[in-house]
This record gives structure tokens, C-alpha cells and sequence, in this order.
């Protein structure tokens, strides 16, 4: 059923511009007690594959923080993929909403995830997110010697230049931009797209306000 394809697409950061593709973005917002393996203090709840969140199945984890983790899910109502990102109840300074209200106002940028909804388990938070990756910082990790070649660095530098700038017009700063935070996306006008605005803040000149 989770047919995720996570392999190096370092073809999209070489290829020139495409059409503009259209994403499908879910905007109800539903609660769900959705089954959860105990957590100790206020570490990242672990859901089981074949856990129901609402419309989604969950499936394999693809990442974890240090009080969340990230999971591949499917919408069992149209067959879409999604990521869905979660974050423990116990956390004492909840960083997921403001990071899902930061998404909702980037959603006009191509250079960022699109978000689907929002809404809380028993013990955690979640939302959910276009599904994207593998990140740069896999990748690297993933071929040899450990670099890009010349043309593929110069092109990836544009790109991420490209989300950085983006981010900046809408009145944020990121304040962690690293490889494993700029996520590659299928197609070619925008293949990499910006992620984890957990450290964001909103920033406004004094002088243009």
C-alpha cells in the first residue's frame, strides 16, 4: 500500500523548468484517538503502521525529533500520500501549530510543502503535509565521495537560494538552515522546497515596516 519511492533525484536539480503542477490541499480539521505505543516524560509518540488518524493510514516512520516524529501516511478517501508530522502532549512549549500557521502563510510559494490539516490525538498533535524527500543531506550521504558535482552544487545553490529568498519576502527567517531541512520534490520547476519552521520567527524591517 505505501509504495514510497525515496531514491536520489538529483535528475530534477539538472533538467530545465517545467509547467507548474497543482496540489491537492485538504482543508477540514478533525480529532482522532488514534492508537499510541507509551511515551516516557515528554519523548515523541511512536505510531503503529496501520494506525487510523482520521482519514489516514499510517505508515512507515521517515523521521523524528526530539518530541515528534514524521510518518508517511495514505488518505484512504482519495489514495493521496502525505507526510504527517506529530509532537507529543507533554511537550511543555508546543512548537507544531505555530509551525503549521507559519505553512499556512507560505502556501502561495512553490518553495515550501503544501499543508493538508491540522488536529490531536490523545497524546499528541499532528498535521499533515505534502510528501517530499529524500533531503540533501541523505543524499550526500548517499553518493559517492559524499559531494555533488560542480553543475548539480551550482543548480541545488540556486534552488535553495531561491526558497531562502522566498521565505524572507513572506516576513520569516528560518534560523536552521541546513541539507537536512531542504527536501527534493518530484518534477522540475521546483525541486527543492524548504521545510521545519519550528525556529522560525517573523521578521519586519522598522524602517519598510
Amino acid at each position: 500500500m505505501f509504495d514510497v519511492n525515496h531514491g536520489l533525484h538529483l535528475e530534477n536539480l539538472m533538467a530545465p523548468l517545467g509547467k507548474k503542477k497543482r496540489y491537492f490541499i485538504s482543508k477540514s480539521v478533525k480529532n482522532n484517538m488514534a492508537r499510541v505505543t507509551p511515551q516516557q516524560e515528554t519523548g515523541p509518540v511512536s505510531l503503529e503502521i496501520g494506525t487510523m488518524v482520521c482519514d489516514y493510514i499510517i505508515g512507515p516512520k521517515i523521521g523524528q525529533g526530539a518530541f515528534g516524529e514524521i510518518y508517511c501516511a495514505i488518505d484512504q478517501t482519495t489514495g493521496i500520500l502525505w507526510a504527517v508530522k506529530t509532537e507529543s502532549s507533554l511537550v511543555p512549549k508546543k512548537v507544531l501549530p505555530f509551525e503549521f500557521q507559519i505553512l499556512g502563510k507560505l502556501q502561495e510559494s512553490p518553495h515550501f510543502p503544501r499543508v493538508g490539516m491540522m488536529g490531536q490525538g490523545p497524546e499528541y498533535t499532528f498535521f499533515s503535509m505534502e510528501l517530499l524527500g529524500p533531503s540533501l543531506s541523505h543524499i550526500l550521504k548517499s553518493i559517492p565521495g559524499g559531494r555533488f558535482t560542480f553543475s548539480t552544487a551550482l543548480r541545488a545553490s540556486y534552488h535553495m537560494l531561491k526558497c531562502i529568498e522566498s521565505l524572507h519576502i513572506f516576513g520569516f527567517i528560518h534560523r536552521d538552515i541546513k541539507p537536512g531541512n531542504i527536501l527534493t520534490r518530484e518534477g522540475t520547476e521546483h525541486p527543492l522546497c524548504l521545510i521545519d519552521f519550528g525556529l522560525a520567527r517573523s521578521f519586519v524591517n522598522p524602517e519598510t515596516a
